[in-house]
């Protein structure tokens, strides 16, 4: 979850990232959304405001078990700043 990546982070921020992903799922045409959809859209708004939670929930979205796979997710994060 949200709250889970962000950790202690400020309540204000968690409620802001929330509905920021609520509104981009509202904005889809279809009814539908896999729940994969919704993870990268999350992961979008952490990579925008929070770079470890990005990692963290990045470890769990994408199922990373190989520390070198998220080795390299660390620098491409680095490399996009």
């Amino acid at each position: 979850s949200i709250q889970k990546a962000l950790g202690k982070s400020d309540p204000v921020l968690v409620g802001r990232l929330t509905r920021n992903v609520e509104q981009k799922i509202l904005r889809r045409p279809s009814k539908s959304i896999k729940t994969s959809r919704i993870g990268s859209f999350v992961l979008l708004e952490l990579k925008r405001h929070d770079k470890l939670a990005y990692i963290r929930y990045t470890t769990l979205h994408k199922k990373m078990e190989d520390p070198k796979l998220l080795e390299k997710e660390i620098n491409l994060m680095a490399k996009s700043d």
